[in-house]
């Protein structure tokens, strides 16, 4: 019996037998294809943690210099404040009769002021534009006004700097009420004691003008060595159309009622009023002549060249 099965018996193995060497070798193959598998992942895995330190890195670093950043500019703010108002406490600043101790104040104002003792008293402008206060090089004593109604359409920087080895002292720029600026507009202050520029009501400022009542450099004889002319600052009256690109230097001083012509240059008193000034230096071109705002026949009924005589 034993006999008669063995034949079948190993004819059994030698059906199942190279089924198990292939199963084997298979099973070999997806256990070999795991493990590479799990290397990879391993490798990526470590690959990932690192990255992960990286950013976690970065993003400390990020936030070390963003706390950093903002630790600057609350200093920097509150240097800016401190300076602001160590400003306005060194010098008396007037806004509409009150003096005020901040920008916020008088919002249609910039400031810069490095000097001290220093008093300014504006008014506040009507218009678009900005007026700018600039007192540069250590300025002391200096008296700055800037009167009600005046219009700026663009800019009027009104600056008192040194010039010529000196700083600005006990000078004075002083603008009247009801004048128009209608482009931008630089007014510069002298530097000795005692100058003035002076600017009277009710002008009409084109654009690029500028006003410059300092000398700015010395300029004597050779042979006689004699002493300079003394800075006399500039005075314009009342009522005066100023054309675009002109040009007013030391000594100028122009009476009411008058035109100054586009590009002229102005450096000495004009005694005559009702003229029309123009050329480099500028001359008077036409006599007995007046102006108005508008170009309709509001001038008839018109009291004064801004008066538009109900016209809008």
């Amino acid at each position: 019996m034993q006999e008669s099965l063995w034949p079948a018996l190993r004819h059994a193995i030698k059906m199942i037998l190279p089924y198990g060497i292939v199963r084997a070798r298979q099973l070999a193959w997806e256990n070999r294809t795991l493990l590479d598998q799990h290397a990879q992942n391993s490798a990526a895995y470590a690959d990932l943690a690192a990255n992960v330190a990286i950013l976690m890195g970065a993003h400390e670093a990020a936030a070390g210099v963003q706390a950093q950043a903002i630790a600057m500019a609350q200093a920097a703010e509150a240097s800016a404040m401190d300076a602001d108002r160590q400003m306005f406490e060194k010098n008396e600043v007037v806004f509409e009769g009150k003096r005020i101790f901040s920008r916020s104040e008088a919002p249609k104002v910039r400031f810069r002021i490095e000097g001290e003792g220093n008093t300014i008293i504006l008014g506040e402008p009507t218009g678009p534009g900005t007026l700018h206060v600039i007192c540069k090089d250590e300025a002391t004593d200096c008296t700055i006004e800037f009167g009600t109604r005046n219009r700026i359409v663009e800019n009027v920087f009104i600056v008192l700097a040194g010039t010529g080895g000196r700083s600005p002292n006990r000078s004075e720029v002083r603008i009247g009420s009801e004048n128009i600026f209608n482009g931008n507009v630089h007014i510069t202050g002298g530097v000795r004691a005692g100058t003035i520029v002076k600017i009277g009501n009710s002008n009409l400022f084109a654009n690029n003008i500028q006003i410059v009542g300092a000398i700015e450099h010395l300029i004597y004889g050779i042979v006689s060595r004699g002493a300079p002319e003394p800075e006399a600052g500039v005075v314009v009256g009342d009522r005066i159309w100023v054309c675009q690109d002109v040009l007013m230097l030391n000594k100028t001083r122009i009476t009411s009622e008058s035109i100054v012509g586009a590009r002229s240059i102005t450096n000495k008193e004009y005694g005559d009023a009702n003229v029309v000034l123009a050329g480099i230096p500028a001359k008077p071109v036409k006599r007995g002549v007046m102006w108005h705002l508008h170009t309709t026949d509001a001038y008839l009924k018109a009291s004064g060249p801004l008066d538009t005589g109900g016209h809008s």
